[in-house]
């Protein structure tokens, strides 16, 4: 079998470095055509010689002609690189400049180079799927339990449907034959295609006809992968993109027999299952997957109507497909895998109740579940996690992660969101893990949520979330503060504000100046009285209590530290779409990764002993020797303080400084040893400690054992 060689980095350059000379030229084409517009109007208008016209349309077509091709060829070679790297089972998230792969041909399969080609086919594909379609509109299930004629009908159209939509497949990542295979199909055909994914769905689950188990993999798969190359190209009709979103049936033949009201009750829920399917199956625009999670989740019905004839709902097909259990847990899923799509849906504010982004109470729900269970053959509460668990992904990853990537997470439409979720943590009661993906959601924002619960002061920093009362930060936290991950986690972003504070101070620490440490002391405060007052509002256990405020202290982690203190969005590379990029992507999941493992961590495996609880009556047995480490690593760290304190030690310990300093390189162990590193980060420790201990007693906040 004949082979190919290539090196996909080097293709995948070429492509990024034409693609940015045609984006250069694109709008250009768009001016040109402006401009000569512009001057035919004015021309039009006067007496001029015969002949006397603007004959340049030749160099205006050939430029946008130009323009079209170049990004298809672009795409293409982009393509055939992630064709060699798909065949050749590397990672797109780590190629080397140099690596090649070598494949069998028949392994790459990527369309056409030349533009014209491509869409050529997609024309005659588009007239092949048209020939077959004919008058096809919806099915009604009753028929495919009841009428023999149009069983057989389905039975001999599946395959010859399934072969083209299988060449259609090979092509479809060429982005310009999927824009013209369905712009050539036109709104009526794409609706027809997508109502009969969930049509052979249901004659597929009754056996009424023969299409064995191949009818998702070989209808629903390859029509989904299509629809969203087309629909992420940018390209696709607009009124294509509307006919998937066209769930009214009343205006499609009769079913003769049936009562139409019921007929068109059960065909809307069939459409909203088709717009399942295929959003489970296929990669759309972020847009687009927002949009039909809405439509799914506003909707479509809670209970499918009469019969449960949904497609694609036989046990043994959902236990490979878990989230098609039901609308909602498939419209979550695919929420689930695009940040970005889960961050326009969390922002969409569609109702008359502008500022509310209804999408927000979702998080209180368990979306889907109740259908979800009884296809699957098991109980709710057996299924319950898993579904939330999905839920809690999209908030983290809409709410946090992808204005992480995208350097968003202080932009006014950031902040405003977490805001708004804020405020809606008041009005829900949510599963524990959604409690805990709130408080993670929350950790960029400490800071903000400890200058307002300290209350106006002119030497606090100013509060960027927008429009809250203290109901509303109250409401939060308790709300958050019922689930023990969620304690710890707002237990560590605590910590890390401490810590935080204590870093900026440190070169005043190290000077001895007695005001150090004031603001850091008060925000602090105030964040550790809002949790006392919160976990006691929600009646948590004083051990409890005790063991989130200590567990918060002995698993933060740097990155924990870095989105508190918003040092992190600096860390972030943010490049044109930074969410698509794998560089953010993994600098990103390498961030929430290390928080979640170290919530995990706190409360699954670093049990604290009861004694040790129980033993804690002030906040020095709680934190001080957490302190007398965080305190030198802060002072170790700030340039200007180690010198400062370098220099005392050479003057005050010359033998241990010459020591030392003779490789060239003082440890943070060896700077701890030194004399006046230990004498002002104990000067500090105990000014903290005592700080804490007037403003704020121990046992009035978080609890007296026994009390």
């Amino acid at each position: 079998m004949a082979t190919s060689s290539a090196k996909p980095a080097r293709l995948l350059a070429y492509r990024e470095a034409g693609l940015a000379q045609v984006e250069a030229w694109e709008p250009e084409v768009g001016n040109l055509a402006s401009a000569l517009s512009e001057l035919r109007t004015a021309l039009s208008g006067r007496d001029l010689p015969d002949g006397c016209d603007v004959t340049v349309l030749f160099h205006e077509t050939w430029f946008d002609t130009l323009t079209r091709n170049q990004r298809h060829l672009d795409e293409w070679v982009g393509d055939v690189a992630n064709g060699f790297v798909r065949a050749g089972g590397g990672d797109p998230a780590n190629l080397g400049a140099d690596q090649s792969f070598t494949v069998d041909d028949s392994a790459i399969s990527v369309g056409f180079a030349s533009r014209a080609e491509s869409e050529a086919q997609a024309r005659e594909d588009a007239q092949a799927l048209d020939d077959i379609l004919g008058e096809y509109g919806l099915v009604h299930p009753y028929d495919i339990s009841n009428n023999p004629d149009l069983v057989q009908e389905l039975a001999d159209t599946y395959p010859e449907l399934r072969d083209i939509l299988a060449r259609a497949q090979r092509f479809a990542h060429d982005e310009s034959y999927a824009v013209a295979l369905v712009n050539e199909l036109g709104p009526q055909n794409v609706r027809t295609m997508a109502d009969l994914a969930n049509t052979f769905g249901i004659a597929h689950d009754q056996g009424h006809i023969d299409i064995d188990a191949d009818a998702y993999d070989g209808y629903v798969v390859p029509l989904a992968v299509i629809l969203g190359n087309a629909d992420r190209s940018g390209r696709m009709d607009d009124d294509v993109r509307e006919a998937l979103f066209d769930m009214d049936a009343t205006d499609e033949p009769p079913v003769a027999g049936t009562d139409g009201d019921t007929v068109s009750g059960e065909l809307a829920d069939m459409r909203y299952r088709s717009m399942a399917l295929l959003l489970h199956a296929g990669d759309f625009s972020a847009a687009t997957t927002a949009d039909m999670a809405y439509a799914i989740m506003h909707d479509s019905p809670i209970h499918p109507a009469f019969y449960d004839r949904s497609g694609f709902t036989n046990p043994v097909f959902l236990q490979d497909h878990r989230a098609l259990a039901s609308n909602e847990w498939a419209a979550l899923a695919a929420l689930e895998r695009d940040d970005h799509a889960a961050n326009l849906f969390y922002r969409m504010d569609r109702d008359e109740f502008p500022g509310e982004l209804e999408n927000l109470f979702v998080m209180g729900g368990d979306p889907g579940l109740r259908v979800a269970a009884e296809r699957l053959g098991v109980s709710p509460d057996d299924l319950r996690a898993e579904v939330q668990q999905t839920l809690a992904n999209t908030m983290t990853g809409g709410i946090l992660e992808y204005p992480l990537a995208s350097g968003t997470t202080y932009a006014p439409e950031t902040v405003e969101l977490v805001a708004r979720l804020v405020q809606a943590a008041n009005h829900v009661d949510a599963h524990d893990v959604v409690r805990t993906a709130m408080a993670q959601i929350s950790t960029p924002y400490t800071l903000d949520l400890a200058s307002a619960a300290a209350g106006p002061h002119d030497i606090l920093p100013p509060v960027r979330l927008p429009g809250l009362s203290d109901g509303d930060i109250d409401g939060f936290f308790q709300e958050v503060s019922g689930s023990e991950a969620a304690r710890v986690a707002l237990g560590q972003n605590a910590a890390a504000l401490v810590v935080d504070q204590i870093g900026l101070d440190a070169n005043a620490i190290a000077g001895g100046d007695g005001n150090a440490f004031g603001v850091g002391g008060t925000l602090a405060t105030a964040y550790y009285r809002e949790l006392g007052e919160a976990w006691h509002a929600v009646q948590v256990d004083e051990l409890a209590q005790r063991e989130a405020l200590v567990a918060g202290w002995r698993s933060f982690t740097d990155p924990v530290v870095d989105l508190v203190s918003g040092k992190i969005v600096e860390k972030i590379p943010v490049v044109n779409v930074a969410a698509d990029l794998p560089l953010a992507s993994n600098v990103v999941d390498g961030v929430t990764g290390a928080i979640r493992d170290g919530i995990n961590s706190a409360v699954y495996d670093n049990l604290i002993p009861r004694p040790e609880l129980e033993a804690m009556t002030t906040w020095r047995d709680a934190i001080q020797n957490d302190l007398r480490t965080v305190v030198p690593t802060a002072l170790y760290e700030d340039e200007a303080a180690r010198q400062t304190l370098l220099e005392r030690a050479r003057a005050g310990q010359p033998a241990l400084y010459a020591q030392i300093t003779a490789d060239g390189e003082v440890t943070l162990d060896e700077f701890m040893d030194l004399r006046a590193t230990a004498n002002a980060a104990e000067t500090q420790v105990e000014k903290i400690v005592t700080g804490f201990e007037a403003d704020m007693a121990f046992n009035e906040v978080f609890g007296e054992v026994g009390g």
